[in-house]
């Protein structure tokens, strides 16, 4: 792309005075607090979110836009090659996301009051867009924003969780049965489930190389546009969220509380958007997705609060198809001895020529089967494809979540709640509610198949009929607890079903259980003192202990010390063994434990059974970014969790031979961690600088900013330190660099007894703009691990308002 500043391209919305937006029924009060958080007065249900969709495009609009052209597969139209747009695109047409929000909007538009939302909402997105100076980003890119529609509004929703699923670990699954030795794969992989099941019947015996063969050969079909695969070190352990409620038994005022936060990728703007809308039907202040109306993740009105927890169940399979050719050439599929046709359709992709300004189409051509579309291979030229079958996809049952949208909105109490999201889809997750009445608990909401616990494991057959779906859990029959008895219920992401479930199990891919332990912990130490206050939220959401690193330090304390002959080593050695165990961003013995873990794993990768999996990710143009449903397609969660429990138990099975040993390797890694400390840290001779804090920055990028590195650093947010790591209460998943790969979006504390006593913070800021001062304000507070006042009462509103605009009809 040109060389390009901000300059005067600069922009910042009209955020004051009077401005007429034709559509409302009546005159409109956006007020806008010192934190830049909106807040809106509407006089009817309609109005109220026509001012939710104009507000958020005023802070977000190329934000917004970003994501429904992900979910659409049309970044290529704005960012050209830049971050492997087209790829992305194609991943997401292959997907069929663009025609499942047509679809579902389709079935939307039955509910009266849903459909309102969406089309009072795309309303207010469009009076944006018509009354104002488009964001800067178009000025750079030297284009104009397309009007919004309807079914964005999913779009927008989709892109952000729909495909967060579990087909990464099923591909990484597969590799592994590939790639190494049957018996290896096995143990791999039931010691890498989060859940014991039995085992299925797909990994037993070498009738799975009739399987896993040709969906290898499909996965290597990519292989030439693949890049390097996902180093083993990075994203350890990461989950999705934290969550604890406690009965007002427990608490200072009497009454429920709701705490946690919500773990995702790093994003620039952040990726949840606080604000707060007021009308005769509802006043409800929450996080919302930017481009999607309603509060259905996080968030409180008058009577209650909710906040979910990602479930992390298995909601999406993968089906090997055979592909036969007609004697027309056409490529048809096998199911039950049948020939069926696959519905296919052009589909170019348009890719942006900065140069020229042109967009210039890349051919692309769309399949499907009866299971979902093609998202491995070409069906004109392969023999074996992978079709993705997902629950928030399937045409055969309508996609009707809004109405949870518009039915939470007026809920009266938890019971309400529940009730409220009888028709939720996705994503699927633990949704924890109090209320002022005293209420507490939760339900898993979404869509979960019932199926054979083969597709769970790895890419099922397609042609045998004998992994299909057969229909879908009962909403009434879905896990749920209300005010249970010990009045505590904390979700972060572990495993809430047993055996005794009449659908066990929900998946096979947890997060390990360190966070809901040492959750746990912290709450019974508090508990055993004191009733829970305001202030240990903040506490708790900052705690960086570290429950995994016995199971590394313990290794450490065998290695004897004449094993290591550097002095340096030796005295890392004693570092490692004074340490805490706590990934304090000071703490330089967090920087020794994070490197040892890491060459540790890379030791194993790189000599023994499992050098087999080195070398490049078939999936890798694809695995890569903030909305890539593949992430981490490579085997390294499973081979995590695995080795974790290979190490506890000093299995050998990954070792090379007789004469290897944990030991020797534990002395390797650690001799490799100090070498890799000092290229790291050259000007640090002092092992005490070595800051775990030091390496572990978030580094928040403009997706513009790769494209237009002139101005990368007005368009980036400041970088900032973090502790932890993604086996600790304060979630900060470790990149490749050791940068911050995911962390907590938002926290939030939720206090029914006085909803002014509400606390939130997010890690930069209210404003998608660079140049708002509330871009990234929020940073200081939330690198200091403290929390600020949810603005709910109109009195403290109006005592703290900055800006106020009026929006006419």
């Amino acid at each position: 792309m040109a060389s390009k500043t901000l300059g005067s391209t600069a922009f910042g919305p009209q955020l004051d005075g009077e401005l007429n937006a034709p559509g409302l029924d009546a005159p409109v009060d956006i007020i806008r607090d010192d934190l830049g958080v909106a807040h809106i007065r509407a006089s009817t249900f309609k109005d109220a979110f026509f001012a939710q969709g104009f507000a958020t495009a005023q802070d977000r609009f190329f934000q917004m836009d970003i994501a429904r052209r992900v979910a659409l597969g049309r970044t290529a139209e704005i960012l050209g090659e830049s971050g492997n747009a087209p790829a992305k695109d194609e991943m997401f047409r292959r997907m069929l996301v663009g025609e499942g929000c047509k679809r579902d909007w389709e079935a939307t538009k039955k509910h009266s009051k849903a459909k309102l939302m969406i089309e009072s909402y795309t309303a207010g997105v469009n009076a944006f867009l018509a009354t104002s100076t488009p964001p800067s980003e178009y000025s750079l890119l030297g284009i104009k924003p397309q009007p919004w529609e309807p079914h964005h509004c999913i779009a927008a929703s989709k892109a952000r969780h729909a495909y967060a699923g579990t087909v990464a670990a099923k591909l990484a699954r597969a590799k592994l049965f590939a790639k190494l030795p049957h018996d290896l794969a096995r143990t791999l992989v039931i010691e890498g489930r989060s859940v014991t099941d039995g085992e299925s019947t797909i990994i037993k015996g070498m009738g799975t190389w009739e399987l896993v063969g040709p969906a290898l050969e499909a996965l290597e079909k990519g292989a030439q546009t693949v890049r390097e695969m996902v180093e083993l070190g990075g994203h350890h352990g990461e989950g999705g969220s934290n969550s604890w409620i406690l009965a007002g038994q427990h608490t200072e005022t009497g009454k429920p509380m709701l705490c946690g936060d919500p773990h995702r990728e790093v994003e620039n703007p952040t990726m949840f958007y606080e604000i707060h809308v007021a009308c005769p039907e509802f006043d409800i202040i929450g996080y919302t997705f930017s481009g999607s109306p309603g509060f259905p993740h996080f968030g409180h009105s008058e009577h209650v609060a909710w906040a979910i927890t990602h479930a992390m169940a298995d909601k999406e399979d993968l089906f090997v198809e055979k592909i036969f050719l007609d004697a027309n050439g056409v490529p048809t599929y096998l199911f039950k001895d049948s020939h069926l046709p696959l519905v296919s359709h052009d589909d170019p992709i348009l890719v942006l020529d900065h140069k020229t300004r042109h967009l210039v189409p890349h051919p692309h051509r769309v399949y499907s089967t009866h299971h979902g579309g093609i998202l491995i291979g070409d069906p004109r030229t392969d023999m074996y494809c992978i079709a993705f079958a997902n629950s928030s996809s399937d045409p055969r049952k309508e996609n009707r979540q809004y109405i949870c949208h518009a039915e939470l909105l007026t809920a009266k109490n938890v019971h309400e709640a529940v009730e409220s999201m009888r028709e939720w889809v996705e994503p699927q997750g633990n949704f924890g509610m109090v209320d002022r009445d005293g209420n507490i608990g939760y339900v898993n909401r979404g869509r979960q198949p019932i199926r054979s616990t083969d597709n769970m494991y790895l890419p099922v057959p397609g042609w045998d009929g004998q992994h299909e779906w057969t229909g879908y859990i009962p909403y009434d029959e879905m896990l749920r607890n209300i005010n249970p008895p010990s009045g505590i219920i904390v979700h972060a992401n572990q495993p809430i079903v047993g055996k005794d479930f009449k659908y066990h199990p929900l998946s096979l891919d947890y997060a390990l259980p360190y966070r809901a332990q040492r959750i746990h912990t912290l709450l019974e130490s508090i508990l055993s003192q004191r009733k829970y206050q305001h202030s240990d939220t903040a506490r708790i959401t900052a705690d960086t202990v570290s429950l995994a690193a016995p199971v590394f330090t313990q290794l450490i304390r065998e290695i004897p010390a004449e094993l290591l002959v550097n002095p340096d080593v030796k005295v890392a050695r004693e570092v490692l063994l004074a340490w805490d165990e706590d990934c304090d961003r000071h703490s330089p013995g967090a920087s020794l434990y994070q490197s040892f873990r890491r060459n540790l794993w890379f030791s194993l990768l790189r000599r023994g059974p499992l050098t087999a999996l080195e070398g490049p990710n078939p999936l890798g143009k694809f695995s890569e970014g903030p909305y890539s449903p593949l992430r981490g397609a490579s085997p390294v969660i499973t081979l995590n969790n695995a080795l974790t429990n290979l190490l506890k138990h000093r299995s050998s099975v990954v070792l090379d031979g007789p004469k290897d040993s944990w030991i020797q390797r534990g002395a390797e890694a650690l001799t490799g961690a100090v070498a890799e400390l000092k290229s790291l840290f050259p000007e640090e001779p002092d092992m005490n600088e070595w800051r775990w804090g030091r390496l572990h920055k978030v580094r928040a990028h403009h997706p513009l900013s790769d494209g237009f590195p002139d101005v990368a650093s007005e368009l980036d947010a400041p970088a900032f330190e973090m502790g932890g790591d993604g086996d600790t209460v304060q979630a900060a998943g470790v990149g490749r660099d050791y940068g911050v790969s995911m962390l907590s979006v938002c926290r939030y504390h939720f206090d029914p007894s006085n909803w002014s006593q509400s606390l939130f913070v997010t890690p930069l800021g209210a404003s998608g703009h660079p140049i708002n001062q509330h871009f990234a304000d929020q940073r200081f507070t939330y690198e200091s691990h403290k929390m600020r006042e949810m603005l709910y009462d109109w009195a403290d509103i109006e005592a703290r308002t900055e800006t106020r605009q009026r929006i006419l009809p």
